[in-house]
């Protein structure tokens, strides 16, 4: 056969084999199509480096969008990967296979739906009515492996089994050759007779009349002897051989006969022959039996491997090594000096190996434990000991996942700490780091019951309720919580906070707001927070306009390494509307103003990665974004970093500390927000 078949070759009726002939890469890989009136059945598509020919056979026999179903036997490269171009192709049909194959499946990025066998009776129906049945064959050679059959065909495609090592492809298999090749293959990949052999009774009740494989030819003549030689095959690494007398088989001439007969199943007999006619005996060509030989028995098995390692064919060796172990096992000899010395050879790097592998065992302990520190840490606000922002997204989205799937009840409780700004104007920063401390302590002492506290950023929290039914529970717990903070003595200082609530329950209700509930309920909170906050603190917010929850008057990036400033400016731009987003360095900045939707930019000069100046003459290289209203503030201005400054097109830059009215002014005048 030629390298490549430009035509399907039918197999049965409407089964067509549909691959690549005489593959150059050596391993046989057959996709197979079978074709039911307008629907198709496409099995075990292919690698990536088959697609072209693979769907340039299928489009002579049917539309790529008329595939109903992918079967996949397992979750191999060679046999699966090709889906995601079939997909880009035009199939929009399921995907048949096992659950423990898909989950690996997965990860090539396949977007069809998956239709699990093992949930379905191991059984699909098409549109016609027509059956088509799955067998699972597990552990041969993958836990969730599976084989499909056509019970009107009778055609079975058995992935991996069958399949067999040959240099010299035929479409169909050759008895006489095809055997040895099969049992090299199975002998290198499936684990066990203990695993093969209850499939192969199973294969052996059944009407079958063509074997399809994944890899090597196709079946279609003696079919029982082709499973009776697996079912008896003696393989893998669990080998158990039955013990053979070596006088009774021939002694080491039938041994090495075996050997022979192998190579020449898979290599050829003309290339094995001619290595070994260098051998000083004489065999016979038809029969390959070894007729006489100078050597005596042991040096005859040793001689023949090391005739065959001087003609440099490794691969020859390394392809019949299970067999020569298993007749090492069975007839209770040694192994042949090659293997031995290899043996030596692979021992002394193992050794190495052993105790290069218990050091970096050592090493991924401690990298394991700093990386469990590491995540701690990301995911914990060190001031207050909460789960941090980051984890509350996570939390949140997963909670209402769960809350859909039940139909129950959630609620959010948003807490922002008032005055923030001026306790850490007046007192320093250590003076607003212990009063969002201490609201932190308070809230976390009075949870409850099916609650969970986060802290946000800046002086901001959020309690989520669990299970929450009503909106006056709700509401009525948002009251504890401001009257306890309220009525507090820990502080010397006078504590208020603001509250914004929201429950699943109103989002339910309210029909026409798209995006993610999680990210909507945070959101609405957070608008009625910043309401509450706006009345003057010391005050709840239960209700606001949902279908608009933004209401934003624009965005600013606020890139700054000093928390202190951070929050204060935070606050007073969030009273007027505006999201604001933080970042604490210039290149975070750069990458969010790059792929956001942006109003006004407020950078220090002073900036790890890319400063103030860096960031905007980055801005400023960039015709979409070089007039972006940018703001500068530093501890240090003198005349030459005004000058720099100016020379950048920066027209507002503020020494610290600044008048906060004026930087306000200044946003407000660069961007003036949204009417309403």
């Amino acid at each position: 056969m030629s390298s490549e078949s430009s035509t399907p070759i039918q197999i049965a009726h409407d089964t067509y084999w549909v691959g690549v002939g005489d593959h150059p890469l050596g391993l046989q890989c057959n996709p197979y199509l079978i074709l039911d009136g307008n629907d198709g059945v496409l099995i075990d598509p292919g690698s990536v480096l088959d697609f072209e020919h693979v769907l340039a056979q299928v489009l002579q026999l049917i539309p790529v969008e008329r595939i109903s179903t992918i079967a996949l036997s397992h979750q191999d490269p060679d046999l699966c990967s090709s889906v995601t171009l079939f997909e880009e192709a035009g199939f929009t049909g399921r995907i048949a296979t096992h659950w423990r194959a898909s989950v690996l499946q997965r990860y090539y990025g396949m977007k069809s739906p998956f239709y699990l066998v093992n949930e379905h009776n191991y059984s699909l129906t098409l549109e016609s009515g027509k059956q088509i049945a799955f067998i699972p064959t597990p552990y041969l050679h993958f836990p969730g492996a599976i084989a499909t059959f056509d019970p009107e065909s009778k055609v079975l495609f058995p992935g991996d089994l069958f399949g067999a090592f040959s240099t010299q492809w035929t479409f169909r298999a050759d008895k006489t050759s095809y055997i040895e090749g099969m049992k090299a293959f199975h002998e290198h990949y499936m684990p066990s007779n203990d695993n093969i052999r209850p499939v192969m009774e199973v294969f052996l009740g059944m009407d079958i009349k063509v074997i399809a494989p994944q890899h090597g030819s196709v079946i279609d003549e003696d079919i029982r002897d082709y499973i009776i030689a697996l079912r008896d095959l003696e393989c893998g690494t669990m080998l158990n051989p039955i013990k053979r007398e070596l006088a009774s088989s021939g002694g080491y001439t039938g041994v090495v006969e075996q050997v022979i007969r192998r190579l020449v199943g898979m290599y050829g007999s003309s290339e094995v022959l001619e290595v070994l006619e260098k051998m000083d005996f004489s065999i016979d060509h038809d029969n390959l039996t070894i007729s006489s030989f100078s050597y005596t028995g042991l040096q005859l098995w040793d001689a023949m491997f090391s005739t065959i390692r001087d003609a440099n064919k490794q691969t020859w060796l390394s392809a019949v090594e299970p067999l020569v172990q298993k007749l090492a096992n069975e007839y209770g000899i040694r192994l042949p000096q090659y293997y031995q010395d290899a043996k030596s050879t692979a021992q002394i790097a193992i050794e190495a190996l052993t105790h290069e592998v218990e050091s970096l065992r050592a090493v991924n302990e401690k990298l394991d434990a700093t990386l469990r520190d590491s995540e701690e840490k990301l995911t914990r606000c060190p001031l207050t000991g909460l789960r941090n922002e980051r984890y509350f997204t996570v939390f949140l989205q997963a909670a209402v996942e769960q809350a859909e799937l039940e139909q129950a009840g959630l609620a959010l409780i948003f807490v922002g700490v008032d005055g923030i700004a001026d306790v850490s104007y007046a007192l320093g920063k250590d003076a607003g780091d212990e009063l969002i401390r201490n609201v932190g302590y308070l809230l976390q002492r009075e949870l409850m019951a099916g609650e969970e506290l986060f802290r946000l950023d800046g002086p901001n929290f959020v309690q989520v309720v669990l299970h929450s039914q009503e909106s006056n529970a709700v509401q009525d717990r948002a009251e504890h919580l401001r009257r306890t903070v309220a009525g507090s003595t820990i502080s010397l200082s006078s504590m208020t906070i603001s509250i914004g609530t929201v429950t699943l329950q109103e989002l339910r209700k309210f029909q026409g707001s798209p995006g993610a509930p999680s990210k909507q309920l945070s959101q609405i909170g957070l608008q009625r927070l910043r309401i509450a906050a706006n009345r003057g603190g010391d005050t709840i917010c239960v209700d606001s306009d949902i279908s608009n929850p933004s209401t934003s008057a624009g965005t600013v990036v606020i890139a700054d390494t000093d928390p202190v400033n951070v929050d204060v400016l935070r606050t007073a731009l969030q009273a007027l509307h505006y999201e604001v987003v933080t970042c604490a360095d210039g290149l975070e900045a750069l990458r969010y103003i790059e792929h956001g939707s942006v109003s006004v930019v407020i950078a220090e000069a002073v900036l790890p990665k890319l400063d103030g100046f860096a960031l905007r003459e980055a801005l400023a290289s960039s015709a979409g974004l070089s007039e972006l209203p940018f703001i500068l503030m530093g501890f240090e201005k003198d005349a030459d970093s005004v000058a720099r400054a100016q020379g950048i097109g920066i027209d507002h830059f503020f020494k610290k500390p600044y008048l906060l009215s004026e930087v306000i002014g200044t946003v407000r005048l660069q961007h003036r927000p949204l009417a309403g």
